[in-house]
């Protein structure tokens, strides 16, 4: 074998490897911008959704809706928990898409995969942004008129004990009352105030998997 042909080989291995490294970047830069502001998936990990949303299942989040309207009443949505400070009025904010964006590309330029130190939460939307809420003998009131819930089950209850808010609440601008399907056992605005806005990422709007369970929520 002549020196030429050994490298031709290593030069032929060499710019395979880049182009390999190169393929691989692409792909992750596509899925981070997908990501952030397209879809993203989620696997459902408490049972505070139950029978909605079942622990395992996974389902499809959508984020480019958010750019353009506004979280309706009864849509199960997908935000980052605010760890709201009540007695301070102060939340924690999500990254938004360009911070996201900015924050994943900083990793990939390290030779890191991102890390998702964000706390997501998935539950439905009961409130909107100046509505006056309430809760009384298991029924949820919004500006005085009893809302229905078909999506509950029969023998769940709401109830406010424990809440850090004072019912009838209302809603502050920008923010959203959200509570679990399955009430008794469900961590949500009862527990730690509204959701600010920009820390909802999108709306959960399919099951995918298990298959037994796929369809529209």
């Amino acid at each position: 074998m002549s020196s030429n042909d050994s490298t031709s080989k290593s030069e032929y291995f060499f710019r395979s490897v880049i182009s390999i490294f190169k393929i691989i970047i692409i792909a992750l830069m596509i899925n981070i911008i997908i990501k952030a502001f397209l879809v993203r998936t989620y696997t459902v990990d408490s049972s505070s959704m139950e029978t909605t949303l079942m622990v395992n299942d996974k389902v499809i989040t959508e984020v480019v809706t958010k750019f353009f309207t506004k979280p309706k009443r009864g849509e199960i949505i997908v935000f980052v928990y605010p760890k709201t400070d009540i007695s301070a009025s102060k939340q924690v904010l999500r990254r938004n898409p360009i911070d996201y964006l900015q924050y994943s590309f900083k990793y990939l330029s390290k030779g890191k995969m991102p890390v998702d130190d964000e706390v997501e939460y998935i539950k439905r939307v009961i409130g909107l942004p100046g509505d006056i809420i309430n809760i009384e003998n298991n029924t949820v009131y919004i500006n005085d008129e009893a809302i229905d819930e078909p999506y509950l089950d029969d023998n769940v209850f709401t109830n406010t004990s424990g809440s850090v808010l004072s019912f009838p609440f209302t809603i502050p601008s920008g923010q959203y009352f959200v509570m679990g399907d399955n009430r008794e056992n469900s961590s949500d605005s009862r527990e730690w105030g509204t959701v600010p806005e920009e820390n909802i990422i999108g709306e959960s709007n399919f099951i995918y998997y298990p298959f037994s369970n796929a369809g529209k929520l």
